[in-house]
């Protein structure tokens, strides 16, 4: 790795890291427990890494890579929180793939108004919902899990769609997920795209200006907001269109949008 690559990776890390370090100074994580995150990490991340390239991960191959001792290695190889988090992860997804559906679906839906839906009865009603959009979960812990996301009210037999938006306002662990998987899903785009052919690349763009107007900054989030939802909401609608027959036949796919603020010296607003 030359010099200059060297100190370009550091500057891009630094800029990727600034805003997980602030969160993690607000929300009183420890230097302690961060820097044993980072170990865990690196050491599957390095372990991926050797077995696509078809060599054993052995505790000396992990040593070697990564600069840790042996020793270091295996305890860090005992403690794995992935999996834990990769089930949160598909619980939220559940919950948006529900939302969606029960917002385009002409079953649960007129002219893209979600209907109030019976518990369970005659007709489509949550119960059909959740068993088509829901997976493997039950509409009894989907029902807890929407109300809990304040997405819809419950008066004993009638379900109310009362939100689309999955992003609470107020619950901080919701948000922290939000954080977690969307940050992760944006990042790990950039990072196919720099390992990939152009043929291969994923849509990743933006626009920005640095001369736009503070007088027209309220006015452009209004215009923003309006627009972006509209074409998520039709990103939406032809993902509802050509939602697989079964869990065996689905992927994953995520498109997200975002607005950054700043002053012109790069200061958040």
């Amino acid at each position: 790795m030359s010099e200059r690559h060297f100190k370009l990776l550091l500057v891009a890390a630094e800029r990727v890291l600034r805003p997980i370090i602030r969160l993690m100074v607000h929300q009183g994580l420890s230097e302690g427990a961060f820097a044993q995150l980072c170990r865990q990490l690196l050491v599957q991340e390095t372990r991926k890494s050797l077995i696509e390239a078809g060599i054993k991960p052995t505790q000396t191959a992990l040593s070697a890579r990564t600069g840790l001792s042996r020793k270091e290695v295996a305890r860090l190889q005992k403690g794995d929180d992935e999996a834990d988090y990769e089930s949160r992860a598909l619980h939220r997804n559940r919950l948006s793939y529900i939302l969606g559906g029960w917002a385009t679906d002409h079953r649960f839906s007129d002219a893209g108004n979600a209907r109030p839906l019976l518990l369970s009865g005659s007709g489509y009603q949550f119960v059909d919902l959740v068993r088509l959009y829901g997976g493997d979960t039950t509409p009894k812990s989907m029902l807890e899990a929407l109300l809990e996301s304040q997405c819809v009210t419950f008066d004993g037999e009638v379900v109310t769609l009362v939100t689309r938006a999955l992003i609470p306002e107020t619950e901080t662990s919701e948000l922290l997920e939000v954080f977690g998987t969307d940050g992760a899903e944006f990042l790990a785009t950039i990072l196919h795209n720099i390992s990939s052919e152009p043929a291969e690349r994923r849509f990743q763009r933006k626009v920005s200006s640095h001369r736009l107007s503070r007088s027209a900054l309220d006015e452009f989030k209004l215009y923003s907001d309006k627009c972006s939802m509209k074409l998520l909401e039709e990103y939406d609608q032809w993902l509802t269109d050509h939602q697989a027959r079964s869990e065996e036949e689905s992927v994953y796919i995520a498109v997200g949008i975002y607005q950054y603020e700043s002053d012109i010296e790069g200061e958040e607003l």
